[in-house]
């Protein structure tokens, strides 16, 4: 067996394209039987419209692919008759729900699926419910599957972020600005100078964002939304600098320690400008 390889991608460019699949056709009689002897033994099964991919490609960090429609007892045949056409690919996503206490939840596929009895995260093969334009929607198909198996809904994961914050204080960053060493060293008030400048760009827009009379984002409720935000997360819902993140990083550095990523752990003092962490 060919050991898998991990990419690690940001984007995904899932286009929905219509045409054929020649395994599906070519076989189609010795298909439908095969479905037929599925089906006695599993009366539940549906032979539904569903989607899968060819032409894969990894660029930088995004992941793309060509996804086309076909039925169930196509792909089970394909399936079970080892993936005898090896350019098509069943391309979806998988739900990895992390506990409080570290643990994954999993489930065990009913007796009455093509899987029964096997282990999976919540997942399944993306169907038309997927499709958002001429697009294939891998997230959103995540997030009907997690609901359907689980029964927990995107409500439900921001009830579990806003609790999470109020019992830790971390608010995960979401970005830092890197100053190369030599050019601190030349340059000394280049930190604070380009702190101050990123402060002052958002008191700026948090000044528009406020302009409630005149909305800056034409969305409904957005002025309740931004409210409730600032109950959880308080007056500054994106605090800059290193006091104010300081539990944030140093939980960060500590993970990073204990899960191998560093070879020891990281103080804030040694990742930071001098200015910074005061």
């Amino acid at each position: 067996m060919t050991p898998p390889t991990i990419h690690r991608v940001t984007e995904l460019d899932l286009t929905l394209r219509r045409q054929p699949w020649t395994f599906a056709d070519r076989k189609r009689v010795e298909i439908d039987a095969h479905f037929s002897r599925n089906l006695a033994e599993k009366p539940k099964l549906w032979d539904g419209r569903i989607l899968l991919a060819r032409n894969p490609r990894f660029g930088g960090n995004r992941f793309s692919a060509d996804y086309f429609e076909t039925g169930f007892a196509s792909f089970l045949a394909w399936r079970d008759w080892g993936f005898p056409d090896h350019e098509v690919f069943n391309g979806f996503g998988m739900g990895a729900l992390r506990c409080a206490d570290g643990a994954f939840v999993l489930g065990e596929m009913a007796d009455h699926t093509a899987n029964g009895g096997r282990i999976y995260f919540p997942a399944g093969t993306p169907d038309l419910d997927d499709i958002v334009g001429a697009s294939v929607d891998i997230a959103g198909s995540v997030a009907r599957e997690v609901e359907e198996e689980t029964g927990l809904t995107p409500a439900d994961y921001r009830a579990a972020e806003q609790a999470y914050y109020r019992e830790t204080g971390i608010y995960p960053l979401m970005h830092a600005v890197g100053i190369r060493t030599s050019l601190l060293e030349r340059h000394p008030w280049m930190a604070a100078h380009l702190y101050n400048a990123f402060a002052r760009a958002k008191e700026i827009a948090v000044a528009d964002f406020e302009k409630l009379s005149a909305l800056a984002l034409t969305l409904p409720w957005i002025e309740a939304e931004y409210r409730a935000t600032q109950a959880v997360l308080g007056t500054d819902i994106w605090p800059y600098g290193v006091a104010a993140n300081r539990k944030a990083i140093d939980t960060l550095c500590r993970y990073l320690h204990e899960q191998g990523f560093t070879s020891r752990l990281m103080r804030t003092e040694n990742l930071f400008a001098p200015m910074a962490t005061q």
